[in-house]
C-alpha cells in the first residue's frame, strides 16, 4: 500500500477544496456501488433511532464488533439517490421487507418473473439459472 506523505494529503485535499461531490472525477452517480448509496444515506440522515414498521430503539449490538440494529432499507429496490426512498428498519423486518420484493438472490418479484408453488412464489430466473448450471454439469460429466 502507497503511503503519502502530510505534505500530499494536504495537496490532494486543497485540489478537492469547494469543489461537491458531483463534480470529481471519482463521482459514480446512478453507478455507484450498493455500500456507496448506504454510505450516503446514512451521511445526510444519520443513524435511524427507531424502526418504522415495529418501533424498536436503535442500540449498539454486537459483542466484538458494534453494529447499529436499525439499517436504512431502500423503499423501491431501484436504490435512487434520493432521501425519500429510503426507510428505517430493524434487521428482522428489514429482511421481511426484502423478502416481499426480491428473492433471496436479489431477482424483483415482478409478474413476468414469478410463479407460485403450492403456497410460496418461486423466481423465474432463478430456476432458470438453476436449469443452465444442471444442465452444463450434466452435459460434462457426459463429455467424460
Amino acid at each position: 500500500m502507497k503511503v503519502f506523505s502530510e505534505k500530499h494529503k494536504r495537496n490532494i485535499g486543497l485540489a478537492y477544496l469547494g469543489r461537491r461531490a458531483t463534480q470529481t472525477n471519482r463521482w459514480l452517480g446512478m453507478d455507484a456501488g450498493y455500500g456507496a448509496k448506504h454510505a450516503w444515506i446514512s451521511k445526510y440522515q444519520g443513524k435511524p433511532e427507531h424502526c418504522s414498521m415495529c418501533g424498536i430503539k436503535g442500540e449498539d449490538v454486537g459483542k466484538t464488533r458494534k453494529i447499529w440494529n436499525i439499517q436504512w432499507a431502500n423503499i423501491s429496490g431501484d436504490y435512487h439517490r434520493e432521501v425519500s426512498d429510503y426507510r428505517p428498519l430493524c434487521v428482522q423486518c428489514h429482511t421481511k421487507y426484502d423478502l416481499k420484493l426480491h428473492c433471496k438472490k436479489g431477482h424483483p418479484y415482478t409478474e413476468e418473473n414469478t410463479y407460485t408453488v403450492g403456497k410460496r412464489r418461486a423466481c423465474r430466473a432463478c430456476q432458470r439459472d438453476y436449469t443452465k448450471r444442471y444442465q452444463n454439469k450434466k452435459n460434462h460429466r457426459e463429455a467424460n
